[in-house]
């Protein structure tokens, strides 16, 4: 259903190449290529259900933001929406072939979904503004905290301190 609304809303989008400034279409962005990271991985390791599990939690992020925009797709959105649609067909490819062969034509991708090039991680698209601290006191959470990954311990140890329930 989802590739079927991209392919009408966003008929002629490209891929995406570059990630958008947007806080939701960077977020897609990144687990996009996320994903890719993870498939690619779970399939070189031969851990196949955890690679469909992957490429599922895709499709919901995605199925999301679809769900959250009205009307035609342009720009950004389009592009961000039409990379996450394709990728997501190509690396289920291996998996079910017949119906990704089906989705690529809808998507009017040029010939076979298993004939393209299997997707590459976009280092830009992987890296995390900021990332979630978790606080514990003898073994119990007493905090989460989004801080940024390059944050100096002095200052992460008085931001955890600084929360009613650490001390």
């Amino acid at each position: 259903r989802q590739v079927n609304e991209i392919a009408e809303r966003a008929p002629d989008a490209k891929p995406a190449a570059s990630t958008p400034a947007d806080a939701d279409l960077k977020t897609l962005r990144g687990k996009v290529h996320a994903t890719i990271e993870k498939v690619t991985g779970d399939i070189r390791r031969f851990s196949f259900n955890t690679g469909i599990s992957a490429v599922m939690e895709l499709t919901n992020a995605g199925g999301q933001l679809l769900a959250a925009s009205e009307g035609p797709l342009y720009g950004d959105a389009a592009a961000i929406l039409r990379e996450y649609a394709e990728v997501a067909v190509i690396l289920l490819n291996p998996y079910a072939p017949h119906i990704t062969e089906e989705l690529w034509e809808i998507l009017g991708g040029d010939g076979l979904a298993c004939d393209q090039p299997w997707p590459k991680a976009d280092p830009e698209a992987l890296v995390k503004e900021t990332i979630t601290l978790v606080v514990q006191v003898n073994g119990k959470l007493r905090a989460r905290l989004d801080v940024p990954p390059d944050m100096p311990r002095e200052e992460l140890k008085a931001l955890a301190q600084r929360e009613k329930n650490v001390l």
